[in-house]
């Protein structure tokens, strides 16, 4: 099924039980480009409190138009890991500049920590220049999903770009940029099997 990100923010979530909160934004893998977790305001007016939901709990025979379902109670949902606890990579390096200014840390702690991760905001990046071969095309709109995987930036003007020919997105400059579809794949594919390498097994 195609659908895009934008199509989703906004979306209820359907737990097994009740529906609960909206979808706030979404955070994705800039390596193999999968969509990791939804970000759901739950409405708690107390707190404000936003949490994750994982993609790998969606149920797609519940999910409509207008509403996610999941395959977890509205308490399980609500009790969800906070927003914080998977920041993406703009998050982090804000953090680390915040830190910084309180006297509470290192800000090259915290660059380090972003340029370890690939998590990315769907929200942050949507308006980024993207810039090919021949130089500024457009800027990002929207992003086209098949499934969970995002196979494509959608740009304001009218162009499409396959997610696999994305060579890098840049956070200071708001710039993404790409070349070579099946080398930036193979790239991607190869940093991939580097990260697997190197995480910690069980």
């Amino acid at each position: 099924m195609t659908q895009s990100i934008k199509s989703i923010l906004g979306d209820a979530i359907a737990a097994t039980d009740a529906r609960l909160g909206r979808v706030d934004d979404v955070l994705f893998d800039d390596c193999d480009w999968h969509v990791r977790y939804l970000v759901v305001d739950a409405y708690a007016p107390l707190t404000g409190r936003k949490v994750l939901v994982s993609t790998d709990a969606v149920d797609v025979g519940r999910t409509t138009d207008s509403a996610v379902g999941v395959r977890l109670t509205r308490a399980e949902v609500a009790r969800g890991p906070g927003a914080d606890s998977a920041m993406p990579v703009e998050r982090l390096y804000e953090q680390a500049t915040l830190n910084y200014y309180a006297g509470a840390g290192d800000p090259a702690e915290g660059e380090q920590a972003a340029q370890r991760s690939h998590l990315r905001s769907s929200s942050e990046v949507i308006g980024y220049a993207v810039h090919g071969p021949e130089g500024l095309i457009g800027h990002i709109a929207d992003f086209v999903l098949e499934g969970w995987r995002i196979s494509g930036l959608a740009l304001d003007s009218g162009k499409r770009v396959p997610s696999g020919s994305v060579k890098k997105i840049d956070w200071r400059t708001r710039e993404v940029r790409f070349g070579d579809d099946a080398q930036s794949e193979r790239e991607a594919q190869e940093q991939l099997r580097q990260r697997r390498e190197s995480s910690p097994r069980a």
